[in-house]
């Protein structure tokens, strides 16, 4: 059954058109170039996110997962925070040199939200409804599928994660990770 998810994903990212950060190497980012729908958001640092805007919607990459699937989680995790910040520097990089498509935004969904507010970004429940379940139920799938000794654990097999959305505005990822770092 773990099999069956992981082709799930790979026909997913194939029909939203997520595609990876870095062209060459190893990289664990992937970005979707997606209009945002829902309601006006102001984010920390005053910037708006209006239905209409340009955003970035970040994945993390299963094949980075694929490959270090045999290593303890807590390393995988260390692992991937570095890298997701060198990544960030990158991406912040192309918007700057306008490689990357003008966004106002990067958002992502996830479960590791106590990580993403050590990347910058801000976390906020993701609305409720259907939406949310499926995203978690798939999400916790996905979790199960790389790493099912893990999830076999202390959380019961058939748990569903919390998911909660991570927003960065444009002005902020180039304060923390581009040429306005200080």
């Amino acid at each position: 059954m773990r099999y069956l998810w992981r082709v799930i994903d790979s026909i997913l990212v194939e029909l939203y058109g997520i595609r990876p950060l870095l062209v060459e190497g190893d990289g664990i980012l992937a970005v979707e170039h997606c209009r945002y729908a829902g309601i006006e958001l102001e984010l920390g640092d005053g910037s708006r996110v209006r239905k209409g805007d340009m955003v970035l919607r970040l994945h993390l990459q299963g094949r980075w997962f694929l490959r270090r699937c045999k290593k303890e989680p807590m390393e995988v995790i260390v692992e991937g925070l570095r890298c997701v910040k060198e990544e960030l520097a990158v991406l912040a990089e192309y918007i700057d040199s306008g490689k990357q498509e003008e966004a106002i935004a990067l958002c992502c969904s996830t479960f590791f939200y106590d990580l993403l507010k050590r990347l910058g970004f801000e976390v906020r429940e993701s609305n409720g409804g259907l939406g949310k379940r499926l995203s978690a139920f798939y999400m916790s799938r996905l979790r199960e599928s790389y790493y099912p000794r893990e999830s076999s654990g202390s959380r019961r097999k058939d748990a569903i994660l919390d998911i909660k959305q991570g927003w960065i505005s444009r002005f902020r990822l180039m304060q923390l990770y581009g040429q306005l770092k200080s």
